[in-house]
């Protein structure tokens, strides 16, 4: 009875020592996953931002008169994190869409212009922006 005891009771130790550790594990993958998705975010966040800015410098310089039509290709990342994303652009806004971990994250941006937006593209991509009298349109290919 007595060579019983001390097996039983590293057992019970050994059971705890090893749900603690699952736990620990557990938690800092959570914490690893929370940490990507923020990341993922802000670098959503910052392409967005980059694209507006764009479409602004191009809004602005074609105020004026005359016809226009020009293609411009988007120096935006191909790939956030480690995936390739989706733009799409409608109704005065841009919008991102990234696969994360069996989800599929957005991130949209509003672009205050007076401008007919359409497409939607996976990167790299270019825009094609055309101005004919006051209507301007920039379409995603």
């Amino acid at each position: 009875m007595r060579g019983v005891h001390p097996i039983l009771s590293h057992s019970i130790m050994l059971i705890i020592g090893l749900g603690a550790m699952a736990m620990i594990i557990a938690s800092v993958s959570s914490t690893l996953s929370d940490t990507e998705r923020d990341l993922l975010d802000s670098q959503m966040e910052f392409v967005t931002e980059t694209m507006r800015s764009d479409m602004l410098k191009i809004y602005s310089t074609m105020q004026g008169n005359g016809n226009f039509s020009g293609m411009f290709l988007l120096r935006l990342p191909e790939k956030i994190g480690d995936q390739r994303y989706t733009m799409l652009l409608s109704n005065s806004t841009i919008k991102i869409m990234l696969p994360f971990e069996n989800q599929m994250l957005e991130f949209e941006r509003p672009v205050d212009i007076n401008v007919s937006m359409s497409g939607e593209k996976m990167m790299p991509a270019s825009l094609f922006v055309t101005k004919i009298g006051d209507t301007i349109t920039m379409d995603l290919v």
